[in-house]
């Protein structure tokens, strides 16, 4: 069914439903282009289960998926490798010059590691 749903005239004046749907919903907008017309717009996020079969699609070159999965690896990664420099680190606190150095370096691994992780899952999560 064709609709007229902006101030547009001539050959854009007229819209199927879906394709003014569609088209407000990939380019994220909520007015006409031409006309700068706002349309009554109301966001509803799919279905939970839609969702996930739309991350399955080839199309999502980028989706949750591979997030969950990066997540999954990641996180004991993180974890056991951070355990194991402070572990080194605790080891190496006594007084010789060498072991200084040493526990200076895994305490800094450690936070290098603590602050990438953190700083991946905040643009992740974002």
């Amino acid at each position: 069914m064709l609709i007229s749903p902006c101030e547009c005239a001539g050959t854009v004046a007229l819209v199927h439903t879906t394709c003014i749907e569609k088209w407000l919903t990939s380019s994220n907008t909520n007015h006409c282009d031409l006309c700068k017309h706002k349309f009554n717009t109301q966001r509803v996020a799919p279905p939970f289960s839609q969702w996930m079969v739309s991350q399955l699609h080839p199309s999502a070159s980028y989706g949750f998926f591979s997030d969950f999965l990066c997540l999954l690896v990641l996180t004991p990664a993180c974890v056991i490798s951070i355990y194991l420099c402070l572990r080194e680190a605790a080891s190496n606190s006594k007084a010789t010059e060498l072991s200084i150095w040493q526990y200076r370096g895994f305490t800094c691994l450690s936070i290098i590691l603590l602050l990438s992780y953190l700083f991946w899952l905040y643009i992740t999560l974002r």
